[in-house]
């Protein structure tokens, strides 16, 4: 199973990477939700880059990837959830990557939830809910700094612990 949701993780990873060259324009809402970033676990668990940071649960492993877009590859075997950050140049605005993200995910076969809008630690993300062959990833879209970020976390849909802990590793994330 874990095998399907690297699957899905790699879709929704080449989604984010490809780019739309007619993509239009979407907006944001100004009532985008604020999402809590306090829960505790070991410092060890600290991953952090030269632009972010993110804490994982205890019982996660990192793994290494061969793709350069990819900053972050963790799973948790027990649950079968696996957590990917990507990371690419990115000089359009914040619309236009988010709506680049949307539509080539659904290019791919993936069913996708509405899309909203969060705050984490002071940063704007959309978010949207995937679906494919019985897996879910939730996904977290931003730029910054110059740099679109994608963050997808997720396992087989019936597991409800894996949504949970995706949602608690996403209002860790820190961009700076």
């Amino acid at each position: 199973m874990l095998n399907k949701v690297i699957a899905l993780a790699a879709i929704v990873i080449a989604a984010a990477t490809l780019s739309c060259s007619s993509c239009g324009n979407i907006t944001t809402s100004p009532d985008a939700q604020v999402i809590d970033s306090s829960f505790e676990v070991p410092k060890e668990q600290v991953v952090s880059g030269d632009t972010w940071e993110i804490i994982l649960p205890p019982e996660w492993d990192k793994k290494n990837s061969d793709n350069s877009d990819i900053i972050l590859l963790a799973a948790d075997q027990s649950t079968e959830t696996l957590v990917v950050m990507t990371k690419k140049k990115y000089d359009n605005s914040y619309d236009q990557f988010v709506l680049e993200a949307l539509r080539n995910l659904r290019g791919d076969g993936v069913t996708l939830g509405e899309a909203s809008n969060a705050i984490i630690n002071n940063v704007s993300f959309t978010t949207a809910e995937t679906v494919k062959d019985n897996l879910r990833m939730l996904m977290w879209v931003t730029v910054r700094n110059g740099f679109g970020y994608e963050l997808s976390c997720g396992g087989p849909e019936a597991n409800l612990e894996s949504i949970s802990d995706c949602q608690k590793i996403a209002t860790s994330l820190k961009i700076r």
